[in-house]
């Protein structure tokens, strides 16, 4: 079977699968519980439901007023209101008061470069973090991400609601992507390389002139009316 079958099987049922991050009970790899979580990642919790014991997803911030999530966070959310989506890549812009000071330092990772995972599990909303490598760049057909938006295939581990968290590389801990989820089974965008339950990111690369153009609108006042991504 050619990689663009086992692809099309996969994408059967696409918001169980890149949703179960935000939603679901599932994980992919080894993650461990983490003392700098809250530094880089905040949760999406709803006051309605407990936040000590849900959250819905995981928001990076990239400047004190604004964060970066996926958008099937966004939507799984009733507290959250993207200023800006993507329009190949499941990656949103939402408001988001953080600790931040100054706007975030991005780069890309290099194939094969060491990556971390920043994120909070959906249970009691603990923070988590795993540590991996930037693998395989790869494209996946889903509603909210296109054949156009490049991901990268990686081995860092992640479980349920680190979707929208944050990937630093090791060398120089800037931000070098968002958290989307996992897949049973994905190949390099050459159809050489094939890896089983690979968690998958979208890389700064995917995104950098989107939010430039969205932190720039926001910024002016350009955007419409937004909530704050949690309860706080």
């Amino acid at each position: 079977m050619m990689w663009s079958e086992k692809v099309k099987l996969l994408m059967l049922f696409p918001r169980l699968l890149i949703g179960l991050l935000a939603l679901g009970g599932c994980a992919t790899g080894n993650y461990d519980n983490s003392q700098e979580a809250h530094k880089f990642v905040q949760p999406v919790t709803d006051k309605k439901n407990n936040p000590s014991l849900m959250s819905m997803g995981t928001v990076t911030p990239v400047s004190p007023r604004f964060a970066l999530t996926n958008i099937h966070v966004v939507k799984a959310s009733n507290r959250l209101k993207a200023v800006s989506t993507h329009p190949h890549c499941d990656i949103a812009l939402v408001e988001y008061d953080s600790s931040l000071t100054g706007k975030q330092q991005f780069r890309s990772p290099s194939k094969g470069e060491q990556i971390r995972y920043f994120g909070y599990s959906s249970f009691m909303t603990q923070p988590k973090e795993s540590r991996g490598l930037a693998i395989i760049k790869t494209r996946l057909r889903e509603e909210y991400s296109k054949p156009q938006c490049v991901m990268y295939a990686s081995d860092a581990g992640v479980i349920v609601g680190m979707s929208g968290g944050a990937v630093y590389n090791t060398k120089d801990m800037t931000l070098g992507g968002i958290i989307t989820g996992f897949v049973s089974r994905v190949s390099d965008i050459g159809g050489r390389t094939v890896l089983d339950t690979p968690s998958v990111f979208i890389p700064y690369e995917s995104f950098k002139d989107w939010l430039n153009a969205a932190l720039a609108a926001a910024e002016a006042g350009r955007a419409g009316p937004v909530f704050s991504a949690s309860a706080r």
